[in-house]
This record gives C-alpha cells, sequence and structure tokens, in this order.
C-alpha cells in the first residue's frame, strides 16, 4: 500500500473593514477572495457554508404583527475555517417586510464542522404573498443566500345580502330575512359590535351576537335575522351597522327598508320614477304623467298629494278633474281599485336653467306615505361679460380710447340681446359700437363683442356703467361698471404768484438782475408750451427753448431782464402760449422805470419767490454809485411789514463814485398771498435815489393723509392683504415727509417707505402700501408719518384686521346707501365674500329679499365656488322707487348656511329748490347681520362622526 502526502494550500488574505447597511445587515468595503482549498491532483473538497431551512417558509402572517424564524448557518468543513463577512437585503418590495439579525456582530469566523444561528423577521403591512432572496458573503468560494418566503393577511368582511328589503309586509305579522357575516381575507376576523341605527321598532335583531368580540377564522361565517315588524302604514328605514378590524371597512353599513301596510289592503305602486321633464326652456312649460296604481289585495285611497323640494315652484298639479287647481298641493282624495291605475297629471315651469329637481308625496291612510322625485331639465342661456370692470385710466380729454367688451351665451340655447345702454353718472362719456350695441342673438358657447368708447369731456374722474339687456332668466339686466379719468396739462403761474413783476427803477442802459417767472403743469397729462415771448424790446427771456412739454407736477423757469432806454416807466409782458384745456394763453404783466440816477441795485428786481409762512428768506441787495457826485443815503425801507431792512454799517451813509452799501432785506410771509412792494434808498430830504422792486409769495404749508382709518376686515389667517395710503402735500409749499413708521404685530410698509426723507411739491403725493398679515384674532396697529411743518407736522393712520381660522365671512357686514334720488341709480357698492373653511364654498344663487327687494340689483356670479383662501365679490345699487327710508337683504345661497347681508337706503323727492327732499314713507325690516356656515359632511376632513353634519357660525369680529 502506498501512502500520499496530502498537502493543503491554505490562501489567507487579509480583513477588509466593513460597513453597515441602512437595513441591519453589512456588506465588506472589498470583498476577499474565497480560500480554495485544494487537494491532490487539484480536486477542491469538502461542500463549505450551508444555510437552512430553505426556504424560510412564516407562512400566513397578520398585518403589523411580527414573526420570527430561526435560521442556521453550518461550516461543513472539518479542517477548514469560513469566515462571514456580511449579507445584503435588496430594497425591494418583496424584501421589505423581512429582516435578518446575526447573533453577533460581523465578520466572524466558523471553525470546522461549527453551526452559528440567526434569527429572521417577518412583519408585512400590506397583504400579500412575499418571496426574498438575501445574499450571504463569506470565504467559501459559493453563492450563499438565506431564502424568505411568507404571506401577509388581512381580514375582510362579506355581508350578504348587501341591502335588507323587505317591501310591503302587513302591520299585524313580521318577517325575517337572514344576513350572514363571512371572514373572506387571510386573517383572523374580530367582530366587536352588530346593531341597528336607529335602534327600535319596527326594525330588530332577534338572534343577532350579543357578546363581542365575534372570533372568525378565514373563511368561517356567522348568520342572524333581521325582523321587520311594522305597527303602523308608513315607510320605515334604518342601518344595520358591522364594527370590525377590516381594515379597508371598519364600520359596515347595510341598509335596511320595509313598507307597513294595512292588513289585507292596497299596495300603491308609483312609476315612472323618477317623473322626467325636458329639456324645456326657461319660462316654457312641459307635461308629464305620474302613474298610481294598486297592487295590493284590496282598494286603497290617496288622502292627498304635495311637492316639496328646492324647485318646488317650479312644478304643478295640472288636473282640474281631480281637484288640483295648480301650484304644489293637492288635497283631492280619489280610491284606486284592486290592480287599477290612476293618473296625475303634471306640468314643469323651469324658472332656472340646469336640472331642476322636486318631490312628490302621496298619502294614503292603507299605505301611508310613498314618495317620488320630479326632474325637469331646463334649457335657457346664461349671459356671461368679459371683463367684468372696465378700467380706461387717465385719457386726455376730448380724445378717444376704446375697449373691448365680450358678451358671453354659456347656456344651451339662444342668448337675445335687447340693448346695450349706457346709464350711471357720466354716460355721455361713453358710447357703445359694435352690431351688438342695438340688439344681437347669441347662440349657445359663443361671444359676440362690443367696443366701449371712452372721450372724456372734463377733467377728473368719469365713471359710467354698462347695461347689457337680455332674456337670461337669472339676469335679465347684467351690468358692468366703467372707470376712467379725463386729464389735460394744467398751465399754473406759481412765480410770481400775482402774475405781475415789477423791475422797479433802472439807470437807463443798465441792464436790471433777472427776475424768474415759473410755471408748473398741475394736470395730469404732459403740457406743452408752444412759445413764452417778451415783449416789448427792453425785455428779454432768457432759460428753456420752445416748444417744450412739462410732465405732470413739473416747473419750467424763464428768468427775464429789462434794460430801459429812456427814462420812463414802460409795461410789456410775458405770454405763454400752451395746449392746456382752459386758458392755453397766460401773461405775466411786466414794469420797468429807466431812471438817470448815478445809483445802481443789485439785485434790480429782487424776487424772494414762494416762502413757507413757518420760514424767512434774506437776500442782499447792494447799491453802487457809479457818478461823480457823493451821494448820502439818509435811510433803506419798504412799505409792507413783511419786509425789513438791515443795512451793512450805519446810516447815514455818502457813498463816493463806485462805493457802494449793501443792505440784507428778510422776507417773512404771515398768509397765502403775494406781497409786491418797493425797497426804496431815501435821501436826508425825502427823495428816493434809487428802488429795487420785491415779490415774494406767501404759501401755507399743509398735508394729507387719506385714508385715516384702514380696517382690512375679516381676513383667513395666514393671508396677507395691501392697502395704499396716499400723503399728498395739501398747501402751496413744498414740504419735507421726514419720518414714516409703523406699529402693530403683522403690519408693515410693503413700498413708498421715504426712507431719509422725501420733498413734496405742491400737489404731489406719496403712495405707501401698507401689507397686514391676519393671524388668529383681532389685531391693530397705526402708520405714522413725521413732516418738516412747524406745527401739527405729525399724522397716523389707525390699522386693524380681523384673522379669522375657519369659516365664512362677509366684507362687510351690511351696505348702507347715501341718500339718492327717486327713479335714479346709486353708484356700486361692493360685498366681498372670504372663504376661510378647509374645503372650497359652493355658491348656488343670489338673489335680493326683503320688502323693498326691487329698489336694490346685485350683479355678480350667481353661480359657482369660492376656494379656500380666496374670495368673491358683488356689487349691489340702489335705485329708490319711491321716497323715505328702503330696506331689503342680499342673501347668497351656498352649500350650507346662507350669506345674509341687510341693505338700506333712503329715497328722496326732488323739492321745489331743486334739492332731495327724503320723505317718511317705505317699509323696513330687520338689519340684524347674518354671516356664512363652514360645514364639513361625512368624508371631509375634520367630520365629527359618520352621518353628522358641523355646522360653525361666523361673526364679523366674533366667533360663535
Amino acid at each position: 500500500m502506498v501512502l500520499r502526502a496530502l498537502a493543503v494550500l491554505v490562501l489567507v488574505f487579509a480583513a477588509r473593514a466593513h460597513a453597515a447597511l441602512p437595513d441591519g445587515g453589512v456588506t465588506p468595503d472589498a470583498l476577499p477572495d474565497a480560500p480554495i482549498l485544494v487537494g491532490d491532483g487539484g480536486v477542491v473538497i469538502g461542500s463549505g457554508l450551508v444555510v437552512s431551512p430553505t426556504p424560510v417558509d412564516f407562512g400566513t402572517v397578520p398585518l403589523n404583527m411580527p414573526q420570527s424564524r430561526p435560521v442556521t448557518l453550518d461550516n461543513t468543513e472539518p479542517l477548514l475555517a469560513i469566515d462571514v463577512t456580511g449579507f445584503v437585503k435588496p430594497n425591494t418590495t418583496d424584501c421589505v417586510p423581512f429582516s435578518v439579525a446575526p447573533d453577533q456582530p460581523l465578520p466572524e469566523t466558523l471553525g470546522g464542522n461549527t453551526q452559528r444561528t440567526w434569527t429572521a423577521g417577518f412583519k408585512p403591512l400590506v397583504a400579500g404573498t412575499y418571496d426574498c432572496t438575501i445574499q450571504v458573503f463569506d470565504t467559501d468560494g459559493d453563492l450563499d443566500v438565506i431564502h424568505l418566503v411568507g404571506t401577509g393577511g388581512a381580514p375582510q368582511l362579506s355581508v350578504n345580502p348587501t341591502m335588507v328589503a323587505f317591501g310591503n309586509v302587513a302591520t299585524s305579522a313580521f318577517v325575517d330575512q337572514t344576513v350572514t357575516l363571512t371572514n373572506v381575507g387571510l386573517a383572523t376576523l374580530s367582530i366587536s359590535g352588530i346593531g341597528l341605527m336607529p335602534g327600535g321598532p319596527p326594525f330588530a335583531l332577534p338572534n343577532a351576537p350579543t357578546a363581542f368580540p365575534v372570533v372568525l377564522a378565514p373563511g368561517d361565517s356567522i348568520a342572524f335575522d333581521v325582523r321587520f315588524s311594522p305597527t303602523a302604514v308608513g315607510t320605515f328605514s334604518a342601518a344595520l351597522v358591522v364594527t370590525s378590524n377590516d381594515p379597508s371597512t371598519p364600520m359596515r353599513m347595510i341598509g335596511v327598508s320595509g313598507n307597513g301596510v294595512a292588513p289585507g289592503g292596497g299596495v300603491l305602486t308609483m312609476a315612472p320614477s323618477p317623473v322626467t321633464f325636458g329639456p324645456i326652456g326657461v319660462g316654457n312649460s312641459a307635461n308629464a304623467t305620474l302613474t298610481l296604481g294598486n297592487a295590493g289585495a284590496a282598494s286603497l285611497d290617496v288622502a292627498g298629494m304635495a311637492i316639496t323640494g328646492s324647485a318646488a315652484a317650479d312644478f304643478q298639479f295640472s288636473d282640474v278633474a281631480d281637484g288640483c287647481v295648480g301650484g304644489q298641493t293637492c288635497l283631492a282624495s280619489f280610491t284606486i281599485n284592486v290592480a287599477a291605475s290612476h293618473p296625475v297629471p303634471l306640468a314643469c315651469t323651469p324658472s332656472a336653467t340646469g336640472t331642476r329637481l322636486a318631490t312628490l308625496t302621496v298619502t294614503s291612510a292603507a299605505a301611508g306615505t310613498k314618495t317620488v322625485t320630479l326632474s325637469c331639465d331646463a334649457t335657457g342661456p346664461v349671459i356671461a361679460l368679459s371683463p367684468s370692470s372696465i378700467q380706461f385710466g387717465t385719457i386726455r380729454v376730448n380724445t378717444t380710447s376704446g375697449q373691448q367688451l365680450d358678451i358671453a351665451n354659456s347656456g344651451n340655447s339662444d342668448l337675445h340681446v335687447a340693448s346695450v345702454t349706457l346709464a350711471g353718472a357720466n354716460p355721455g362719456d361713453y358710447a357703445v359700437v359694435g352690431s351688438c350695441a342695438a340688439g344681437c342673438t347669441i347662440p349657445a358657447a359663443t361671444s359676440r363683442p362690443v367696443s366701449i368708447d371712452f372721450t372724456p369731456t372734463a377733467r377728473g374722474p368719469r365713471p359710467a356703467t354698462v347695461a347689457v339687456a337680455s332674456d337670461d332668466p337669472s339676469q335679465p339686466t347684467t351690468f358692468v361698471e366703467l372707470d376712467g379719468t379725463g386729464g389735460a396739462g394744467v398751465l399754473a403761474i406759481t412765480v410770481p404768484a400775482s402774475a405781475d413783476l415789477d423791475f422797479g427803477q433802472i439807470p437807463i442802459a443798465t441792464t436790471s438782475s433777472p427776475s424768474g417767472v415759473t410755471i408748473q403743469n398741475q394736470g395730469e397729462l404732459s403740457l406743452t408750451i408752444a412759445s413764452a415771448t417778451a415783449a416789448p424790446a427792453i425785455y428779454t427771456r432768457a432759460g428753456q427753448a420752445t416748444p417744450l412739454t412739462i410732465a405732470p407736477g413739473a416747473t419750467a423757469t424763464w428768468p427775464v431782464t429789462c434794460t430801459p432806454t429812456a427814462a420812463a416807466t414802460v409795461d410789456g409782458a410775458l405770454t405763454i402760449t400752451s395746449d392746456a384745456l382752459a386758458n392755453a394763453v397766460q401773461s405775466v404783466a411786466l414794469h420797468c422805470t429807466g431812471t438817470t440816477s448815478t445809483l445802481v441795485a443789485d439785485p434790480s428786481p429782487l424776487g424772494f419767490g414762494g416762502v413757507r409762512t413757518d420760514r424767512t428768506a434774506t437776500h442782499a441787495v447792494t447799491v453802487t454809485n457809479i457818478g461823480a457826485v457823493a451821494v448820502t443815503i439818509d435811510h433803506v425801507a419798504a412799505s409792507m411789514a413783511v419786509y425789513s431792512a438791515s443795512p451793512v454799517g450805519a446810516l447815514p451813509r455818502t457813498l463816493q463814485q463806485n462805493q457802494s452799501l449793501t443792505v440784507d432785506v428778510t422776507f417773512a410771509p404771515t398768509a397765502e398771498a403775494a406781497y409786491p412792494d418797493t425797497l426804496r434808498f431815501v435821501d436826508g430830504g425825502g427823495a428816493d435815489l434809487a428802488t429795487v422792486a420785491l415779490s415774494g409769495d406767501g404759501h401755507v404749508p399743509a398735508y394729507a393723509i387719506a385714508p385715516t382709518t384702514i380696517d382690512f376686515g375679516m381676513r383667513c389667517v395666514g393671508q396677507a392683504e395691501a392697502r395704499d395710503v396716499v400723503v399728498s402735500n395739501a398747501g402751496t409749499a413744498t414740504i419735507r415727509i421726514t419720518q414714516t413708521a409703523i406699529t402693530g404685530a403683522g403690519f408693515s410698509i410693503a413700498s413708498g417707505d421715504v426712507g431719509l426723507g422725501l420733498e413734496l411739491a405742491p400737489t404731489q403725493s406719496r403712495t405707501l402700501t401698507v401689507v397686514a398679515q391676519a393671524a388668529s384674532g383681532n389685531r391693530s396697529g397705526s402708520l405714522g408719518v413725521v413732516t418738516d411743518l412747524t406745527t401739527g407736522g405729525a399724522g397716523a393712520v389707525a390699522l386693524s384686521i380681523d384673522g379669522l381660522a375657519s369659516g365664512v365671512v362677509a366684507n362687510p357686514s351690511a351696505l348702507d346707501f347715501p341718500t339718492q334720488a327717486s327713479g335714479s341709480t346709486s353708484d356700486p357698492q361692493t360685498v366681498e365674500v372670504v372663504n376661510c373653511d378647509t374645503a372650497a364654498l359652493a355658491i348656488d344663487g343670489v338673489a335680493i329679499t326683503g320688502v323693498n327687494a326691487a329698489d336694490f340689483n346685485v350683479s355678480g356670479p350667481a353661480s359657482g365656488s369660492i376656494a379656500v383662501a380666496g374670495n368673491a365679490v358683488w356689487s349691489v345699487r340702489f335705485a329708490p322707487t319711491f321716497p323715505g327710508l328702503r330696506s331689503a337683504t342680499l342673501v347668497i345661497a351656498t352649500g350650507c348656511a346662507p350669506i345674509m347681508v341687510p341693505l338700506t337706503g333712503t329715497g328722496a323727492s326732488i323739492g321745489d329748490d331743486g334739492g332731495l327732499r327724503a320723505d317718511a314713507g317705505g317699509a323696513g325690516e330687520d338689519t340684524t347681520s347674518y354671516y356664512a356656515c363652514a360645514c364639513r359632511g361625512p368624508g371631509d376632513a375634520g367630520a365629527v362622526a359618520p352621518l353628522a353634519l358641523a355646522v360653525v357660525l361666523v361673526l364679523r369680529r366674533r366667533r360663535c
């Protein structure tokens, strides 16, 4: 026997670092090569690592119920150790419910013939079958895996029948129907309750389980009876409620119904069901017949019929033979024999487009009450105007600008437009142009354009209204607001304010100091200056060339000088020609006196321009003796108290040739006025040696803030609302805004802040945009404005906002119109509805109700919805038909409670003196403010319980 030596070559590699996997597994950074056992002749021996069992089968496991199983890793090599370095679980849907946990941290070395037990887990979250393979990294050279399988099971309740309908049962009997509950799922079903809602007669559960829970394994079932034992004639209904751990339907509701009938009595049948009409045009009528039958064993008497529901007024009984004389109630009685029938003729006259629904109820002593639905499909035109208001902006007077108005028909029949007319305050400034202006027909789902032309006849706001009359049954007259402003350039001479400029005495052949003539464009649009001409020739105009365009609020100044040629007074004028709407040609009178005096004054004349009444201005005047003879000045004075003269040095003063005297002249105006005066240089005998014409304008500084109060109203919490505040120069002098500041949490200045200060010339203004951020409850603050006025230089705007966390609110809560002449129509006022609920608010209709409803009209969306945190706006007008107090209520129907806004106004007659006279008369009504409700129903977020309806009433600045 030959013995051979067995040589074993073991290739060993250095261990590497390992990284943890997110699911608890580990994997090597770089897997080492597997050691290889090489025997005689290079034959691989040993079987390496064995994983068992395979697969690891968890069977069916209830959802969310974790289960564990052992997994064995067996090193079957007798001589060679195996390193287990990690494992990887795939990130797949099949592997998510599984987990694997080694008995100690990896890497781990298993010696020859050594076992390790790991733990595998299974926790299904969704019903279904799962199959997962997890790879184990080791050094035996083979691909080793842990194979895991399992099924996630959930209970599932099946109910048979799905509805329990008993039909007709005599009041002296009872009928049982069996209900079977089966677990058709893969996990144990636990039934926690079985009952009727509402409980009590005439339905009962005579043998239903009373001890809970009732546990059903997959495939098991239980059965019990539902009993109907009516004690009175009529229709009855309830719900069988089963609660369980079925994850898809934890509360199952099965409808239960039955009719109680007299023993051996008649059984009322109604056909067709529903009773349908149409399609019918709005305002037209169509007929249909409801047939009442008797399927019982005895005759039955009909005691009465009634039509009820949201659109009941659109349906009528139309058979006079039955004693029904129209309307929605029929008190006629008649008998229907066995197997006989009785026709009930009906009519539908729809008042609005869409499907009109109502319920007809038949009352019988023997058969109880029974109902049938009446359905009427109404066709008709629906008018829509786009845009809902037209803004023209500022247009130059007597020029024309046009915009398009689209008249659309979103209904299902032709819309007949009777006229497109103009009304309101300034209808003469607008014109309707187009083929539809005098009337037209617009087919369904189409539109027709008209052009609205605006030609302002005067400056300022020129509002008006377009009224479109059509055969839309819900909106026979629809309004569009027109807003345009007439503008022009306005030429105003601001310096000198008196439009009179006196140069005083100027030595012959000497040019006076320049004196400026300033004009301002006080209009809304640019002003073009065609010419500015000084005459006669001794006057010279310098400055900007003409023609010249001046923007609104801007100014232009022309310096004018006088060079007299003789010792005489010469009157002239600076004539300014422009394209201003009024006073297109204006003049400044010029006066200049030539003198032989040797005293020359500089400047002459002296113009201070505009000076504020809370300020003073000082300028120096220097006189020089240009003659060879000495001149003695005794005193210097002006006649008006607003001027004071302070010579530099003592008087009298003798001036030799080329010597000068300087006098400081101060102007301190006290009122809004022009102050023309003369500064006189007088000798000892009282004669004038020289004169200087003085001019200055006193300007009273003033400013205005509008508005002084901003109530942002009720807004949804988190919403931001912006409003503008205008600070304007209301005086005739330039003022300076030195500071703006805002107080109050949630309020801020979004734009227009003055920063380091801002000067405002007369008629100029600054717009500041204030933003309020709504928080729960009422917030208040203020916007402060500080100016450089000596007194009364600060003002404030009061700010307030209400934050509404949930619900619906109307802003404002009521409308009160000013006195309006009977037979005329007021300017519109608006009502805004804000939806702070968690779901869109359905708008089902808009109407004006009350004693004087005809005196008010409303335009705006008649249907649709308001999105969460959204709003909708309606425009209301007051057109009194009689003098006196007139009142009504704007009602906006919603998917919950209606929004009700009281409307009031006073109608007036025209008195003998042409004034308005409000006489007593007209009926008033309750003016309590009502607000809308926010509602949620089953299935909506926030529903309190099944079949429950939560209603929240929101009052202005108050919750209920």
